[in-house]
């Protein structure tokens, strides 16, 4: 949601309430294409991922770029941390220093709607 304005989505960012989590949003942004998170060869476009306790029941699109937040999975970021994390981190708690470190790389989707890869 943060990149959205410097993707040319600003006011599909400006839909979004950064106090709420994305399952409690009041509009149903979530299982919104942004075009420029799709890569054209992977056919993420009409995928998406809902899961009735993990997202109550709200759909998230998928796309094709994800941010590093930990080797392991999201729920594990702050044992394991990766670049980029919840609540954010200072450039000198990246352990391996910055030009050994990534924060964002590009995935393949699954046609599974239960499947979270690309959300």
């Amino acid at each position: 949601m943060i990149l959205l304005p410097y993707l040319e989505a600003g006011p599909v960012a400006d839909r979004f309430d950064l106090g709420v989590q994305l399952a409690y949003q009041a509009e149903a942004c979530p299982e919104m294409i942004i075009a420029n998170y799709a890569c054209p060869s992977d056919d993420a476009a009409p995928r998406s991922f809902g899961h009735p306790v993990l997202t109550r029941g709200c759909r998230f699109a998928k796309g094709n770029f994800a941010a590093y937040v930990s080797p392991f999975h999201v729920d594990l970021q702050l044992l394991y941390r990766g670049a980029l994390v919840v609540g954010g981190q200072s450039i000198a708690a990246i352990e391996d220093g910055t030009s050994h470190t990534i924060a964002f790389s590009e995935v393949r989707t699954r046609d599974d709607s239960l499947d979270e890869r690309g959300v």
